[in-house]
């Protein structure tokens, strides 16, 4: 490790800058204070690959999780390769489909925000435990070298399908094997099958858990792109970016590099207040703080509450009748549903 990495602390692949910017030097690399991976990353993954059918029975509730909306500009490679663009190497790429320009997340934990986006060196990714460090080195919980590291992570995209792959450990079978695939999306179960994440916070080891949602699969039928569910929430998506830019995203990268960056923070804030607000529509119904796999899960848990509620409507009524027919009382007061439950109706 260099001069450098020991005192600015575990050095990543990620750079606050692209090469071609004018503020870019190779010291302006990103560095995770006080937190890095895990150094029995491969062992700890197969002992939880062989607990995988028995870990994991109760429900994975989200009150005390990390939930950070992650998204990654791309352009598709062989686009980029034949465009013979100068500042990518075809050696370096010439076995991958994507050239991920950017990661970037927006974090919330014990009721505080915070955001980040950073740029790859050519032809690296980050690890997921690389990921997860960066996001939690820049908390602001983090003060004087020293983190506070939640156990808890849940990690929220829209159309994971594009976003997973940018982790250098997605196609090792340890990472595939605890996923699930709904409609070509990727996502953690909901009982079990959390990503066991290895962490070395503050010269410890920390085991920490991550599950993975995919926006796409709790949005409406009728809102199914990022920009709906922004509208849906109150975020509105950046317009200014065209489909134009979307296709040669590096082209939008040197013209305009604070618009670059606008648009790719906003999605990943999407992302994670939709993840927030469907937390509150289980809670505000009785429910647990979880986010189900997909909207029609939630709708399940909808249908289970309202007919919990008649049973015990009808339980109240017979003893009302009993009571006011046997002991002339008067007839028992039966409770309101809230009509708010009802209003879970309007997401589905």
């Amino acid at each position: 490790m260099s001069k450098c990495s020991d005192v600015y602390g575990y050095g990543l692949s990620i750079y606050k800058y692209p090469k071609f910017h004018p503020k870019f030097t190779p010291n302006c690399r990103a560095f995770c204070i006080g937190v890095r991976p895990g150094r029995n990353y491969d062992s700890d993954w197969d002992k939880a690959a062989k607990k995988k059918e028995t870990d994991g029975k109760d429900e994975v509730l989200f009150e005390d999780g990390c939930i950070i909306g992650f998204d990654t500009e791309y352009q598709n490679l062989a686009a980029v390769l034949e465009a013979n663009n100068e500042d990518v190497s075809v050696e370096a790429n010439k076995e991958k489909q994507n050239l991920y320009l950017s990661y970037q997340f927006n974090a919330k934990w014990k009721g505080k925000e915070w955001s980040g986006i950073g740029y790859p060196a050519e032809g690296e990714r980050l690890s997921l435990a690389d990921f997860l460090s960066w996001v939690v080195s820049t908390s602001p919980f983090s003060k004087d070298g020293k983190v506070v590291c939640p156990n808890q992570f849940v990690l929220v995209c829209h159309f994971s399908r594009a976003d997973l792959p940018s982790f250098s450990d997605f196609y090792t079978k340890r990472f595939k094997s605890r996923l699930m695939a709904i409609r070509k999306t990727f996502i953690t179960g909901t009982k079990g099958a959390p990503l066991p994440i290895p962490l070395n916070v503050n010269g410890r080891r920390k085991m920490t858990k991550v599950c993975i949602r995919d926006t796409l699969l709790l949005a409406p039928s009728d809102a199914k792109k990022l920009e709906d569910i922004g509208v849906m929430i109150g975020v509105p998506k950046v317009t200014k970016v065209t489909k134009t830019h979307k296709e040669k995203m590096i082209g939008l990268m040197k013209s305009d590099f604070a618009l670059f960056e606008e648009y790719a923070l906003k999605d990943a804030e999407i992302a994670r207040k939709f993840a927030e607000e469907v937390i509150r529509i289980s809670t505000s119904k009785g429910g647990k703080p979880t986010i189900p796999l997909t909207l029609t899960s939630l709708g399940i848990s909808f249908v289970k509450a309202v007919w919990t509620f008649f049973l015990m409507a009808s339980f109240f009524l017979s003893l009302s009748l009993i009571a006011s027919l046997k002991f002339n009382l008067l007839p028992l007061e039966i409770p309101k549903y809230n009509s708010l439950t009802f209003s879970l109706f309007n997401r589905l």
